[in-house]
């Protein structure tokens, strides 16, 4: 309820990596179970604004490529078929941060 409330536009990788860090936790799933009707809101609440920051951002990042097998979440995305790179298998700059902010909004159940 904090982050949703209390943080700008410039905290946003900062949101970013504490909502990572809990989902690092033991036991994270079934907090997120557990979570009440009004925590439940504020999490979406807080990943609406995280996604419409993501949206209107203006900072562009193009030139820092990441191969997604290097993001810690790709790995659940990917299927277990061993398929050749392709260009299709980079994201860059504010892609990154989309994709770990679309990670983190199903780990936490907001989708």
């Amino acid at each position: 309820m904090v982050l949703s409330e209390n943080f700008y536009s410039d905290d946003q990788e900062e949101v970013l990596k504490i909502l990572n860090s809990f989902t690092s936790t033991g036991r994270f799933g079934l907090n997120v179970d557990f979570l009440s009707t009004s925590e439940k809101q504020s999490c979406a609440k807080l990943f609406q604004r995280l996604q419409s920051m993501s949206c209107n951002s203006n900072t562009s990042n193009s030139d820092a490529c990441v191969h997604t097998s290097s993001c810690a979440s790709a790995d659940s995305l990917q299927s277990d078929k061993a398929e050749e790179q392709s260009t299709d298998d980079f994201i860059c700059g504010n892609e990154v941060r989309d994709f770990r902010l679309q990670e983190l909004m199903h780990l936490y159940m907001v989708m």
